[in-house]
């Protein structure tokens, strides 16, 4: 990105702005454990079904993956 390139600039820092994961696909199980619906089917799952702990470790790794992307 240029020094003058403000469009790349607001382009950048609209995807930082993102949220790791999104809401929208998240759903809270019954049992207390939280339903991700995956954006394209993996090996015929459709959702991953976490527990508190490992969804906010799942945020983090997500989140460190973007800024560690864009920082270096």
């Amino acid at each position: 990105m240029g020094a003058g390139d403000r469009e790349g600039l607001e382009r950048l820092l609209r995807y930082c702005a993102r949220p790791a994961l999104s809401l929208e696909r998240l759903r809270e199980t019954q049992d207390g454990r939280y339903a991700y619906e995956l954006k394209y089917p993996r090996l015929g799952r459709t959702h991953m079904v976490l527990t508190p702990t490992e969804l906010r470790g799942a945020a983090a790794l997500s989140a460190r993956a973007v800024w560690g992307a864009v920082c270096t």
